[in-house]
């Protein structure tokens, strides 16, 4: 007698969002670029720089924007707006009693940004600075704004809408529809997921006693949450000297979110560099001379970050057999 001995297949088949690449803030070529504004004697101009992994560094590859024949101009930020591709890099100017916010979209054949046009115009000029990210993980693009106003710093939300190709005012839970509210001496503002946990961060560059300190803000699904920081009175950081910026980004592509400081020294501008620290919970210092030039105002990165995943079809099993026995 023949005994069968019959073992079934057993296939699965799983469904996984795969990155399908990454590419850089500006050029698309994966390395992120350093966004650097100067003044000279009568224009303002921003120089691009490019990360070299090579000698961990950022070497200078041209000036993208070199027409802005005025002081008026206070801070500019990036980002990929209305995810088509192309970084576009805003600015933050004054006028005589107008701030305006104005869009310039990469242009890879000539290596520059072409003007787009304004995007938001407010009737006051007290700003101090602007950053753009996806706060709330939505898709769409948000714009802060941090303003002084009757001696408090307050700092406002718009969201991009691709639907009318303009910015909506977002209300804020805090003191006239702002999302936060400070006194004291308020500098700067940067955003970034900082310790990569899926939640924007917000730091606030703060002047007091001839010392700048940065805090720490993250976002809870609602608004901003103060997190504690590892120094006394629970600062980030605690700074002399002259600072005039900060800004994050992974400049090296590790997965490990950097700060960048711009500090003014003797007559030259330097970027001092952290990186954030997973085991530690915390930044590590790296360098104090990351880049170090004679002209400097305000930075900025555009960092390397991940293109829509696409779905894949993954397959694996056990091959059945028949296996007859005598």
């Amino acid at each position: 007698m023949k005994k069968v001995i019959m073992l079934s297949s057993l296939v699965c088949f799983v469904f996984a969002l795969v990155p399908s690449g990454t590419f850089a803030g500006v050029d698309s070529n994966g390395a992120a670029d350093l966004l650097w504004m100067w003044q000279g004697s009568s224009y303002t101009k921003v120089d691009r720089l490019e990360w070299n992994s090579g000698t961990s560094n950022f070497d200078y590859k041209e000036t993208p924007l070199q027409n802005w024949y005025s002081y008026t101009t206070q801070d500019i930020a990036n980002t990929d707006l209305d995810g088509n591709g192309k970084n576009d890099l805003f600015r933050m100017r004054w006028t005589s009693d107008h701030t305006k916010v104005e869009r310039f979209e990469w242009n890879s054949s000539s290596s520059t940004y072409d003007y787009v046009g304004e995007v938001l115009d407010w009737y006051t000029y007290n700003h101090k600075g602007i950053d753009l990210a996806d706060i709330d993980g939505n898709g769409k693009q948000d714009l802060l704004r941090l303003t002084l106003n009757n001696s408090r710093y307050q700092v406002y939300r718009w969201e991009w809408n691709n639907s009318t190709d303009s910015f909506d005012f977002v209300n804020g839970p805090a003191a006239g529809g702002s999302w936060l509210d400070w006194g004291g001496d308020q500098r700067r503002i940067a955003l970034g997921d900082i310790d990569g946990d899926g939640n924007m961060d917000l730091l606030r560059l703060e002047y007091t006693s001839s010392r700048y300190k940065v805090y720490r803000w993250e976002w809870d699904g609602s608004g901003f949450a103060f997190v504690a920081g590892p120094l006394a009175n629970d600062y980030w950081f605690d700074w002399g000297g002259d600072i005039r910026d900060i800004a994050l980004g992974d400049i090296d592509n590790d997965g490990n979110e950097d700060l960048l400081r711009l500090e003014y020294n003797n007559g030259r501008y330097k970027a001092d560099r952290w990186e954030w620290d997973p085991q530690a919970g915390d930044f590590a210092f790296v360098t104090d001379d990351l880049v170090n030039r004679s002209v400097g105002m305000v930075i900025d990165i555009a960092d390397p970050v991940p293109e829509p995943a696409t779905i894949a079809l993954l397959g694996f099993g056990i091959v059945g057999f028949i296996a007859r026995k005598k």
